[in-house]
């Protein structure tokens, strides 16, 4: 039994280390095929919440009201039936917020997946922009993060859906904290700045991530699956469309500090994706056609 951890780990090590050699080449050898954008389209941010701490929420809110954008901003601030005082608070801030437009949509009953109450917002037909960004309520942008997010998504009209660089903005809280902080500003970017240069970055951070609205419309939205970001960048590849990465698009989320929450997590984000693979039997783009993947 050692015996096969052993090789089970340094297998696996191996792997992980032959991907990062070609993701660096790939990086320093192939040349960006973006095109400059000369005009940023409109945008409507997509904000679900259940029972957030009306603290960190506001504070989302007051990071989205600071957003450097040429066009005033249409947030959708979703409450996936919450039962405790974000809502009260979400409303009265609201009132007072002036230079973006916000709206509030409730759901009586929560759904336990983001996906839904992101559905829920697109069937209400108020979603008025060429992009929807995504921003979890815990998660504070950068003023200029959903204009970098909106350039680079719009620099080629194959890119399906961009996602922001995350770095968790509570590392201090403890060890355990301070590692993933140094995973997400280490390995993930890295890894999502080659993956870029192909097209093709298969896990996007849906804390903080833009779709081109046209294509959610064509292909559909999110509510379906566990891990709903994974599960459309992965529907909209076997689409044979792009997805990519903008390191300058800032955004700081909240990461686990226990080892209990941040096992459950990670299971989380595995049972998704493996469920999208046993149950749809994803396959690598180009392979077969999307209709036959099921999406």
């Amino acid at each position: 039994m050692r015996d096969f951890i052993e090789i089970l780990i340094v297998t696996s090590s191996a792997v992980t280390c032959l991907m990062a050699i070609i993701l660096l080449f790939t990086y320093v050898l192939r040349k960006p095929d973006d095109q400059t954008c000369e005009h940023l389209p409109a945008v409507t941010v997509f904000v679900p919440f259940f029972n957030e701490e009306e603290s960190v929420l506001l504070k989302t809110l007051e990071k989205l009201e600071q957003q450097d954008y040429p066009t005033r901003i249409q947030v959708l601030l979703i409450d996936d039936g919450s039962t405790n005082g974000a809502s009260a608070a979400a409303l009265t801030w609201i009132k007072s917020a002036q230079r973006h437009h916000y709206q509030f949509l409730r759901r009586e009953v929560n759904g336990g997946r983001k996906g839904f109450a992101l559905d829920y917002a697109l069937a209400s037909g108020l979603a008025e922009g060429e992009i929807y960004v995504v921003v979890d309520s815990d998660t504070y942008i950068e003023p200029d993060g959903i204009q970098e997010l909106a350039r680079k998504i719009w620099s080629d009209e194959r890119y399906a859906a961009v996602c922001g660089y995350i770095a968790p903005e509570n590392h201090q809280s403890s060890m355990l904290a301070k590692l993933q902080h140094y995973e997400h500003i280490g390995y993930y970017g890295a890894i999502r700045c080659a993956q870029d240069k192909l097209g093709l970055v298969p896990v996007l951070a849906g804390a903080f991530v833009a779709h081109r609205a046209q294509i959610v419309k064509e292909i559909g939205g999110w509510s379906e699956w566990l891990v709903e970001d994974i599960a459309w960048c992965w529907r909209a590849i076997a689409h044979q469309y792009r997805t990519g990465y903008a390191p300058l698009a800032v955004a700081k989320t909240q990461c686990p500090v226990t080892h209990a929450g941040l096992f459950n997590q990670r299971r989380r984000w595995a049972r998704g994706g493996w469920r999208l693979l046993l149950l749809r039997g994803m396959s690598l783009p180009g392979l077969e056609s999307h209709r036959r993947l099921g999406f």
